[in-house]
């Protein structure tokens, strides 16, 4: 994007949104992948228990998760691809 005339501040933000859409699809994956299987685990105590057991989930432990891992992930892009172009400058 550079040689094609992008200046610093659109590298820049382009680097923070693509991290941002993989930190947002890699949240989205790991539901994916883990709610199933804690589900199924949810269903067989109850039948083992013989008493209702219902999946629980801390929605504000998952967003600090997500939110601090974005904002790590987004920092770490944005530093690397700012010495990328002053080394290339």
């Amino acid at each position: 994007m550079k040689s094609a005339g992008g200046t610093v501040r659109q590298l820049l933000g382009l680097a923070a949104g693509e991290t941002a859409l993989l930190v947002a699809v890699g949240a989205g994956l790991g539901a994916l992948v883990t709610l199933p299987p804690l589900a199924g685990m949810a269903s067989g105590l109850s039948q083992a228990t013989s008493s209702d057991v219902g999946l629980h989930l801390n929605f504000g432990a998952i967003a600090m998760a997500v939110t601090g891992t974005l904002a790590a992930a987004v920092l770490a892009g944005m530093m690397v691809t700012g010495r990328t172009l002053r080394k290339s400058a």
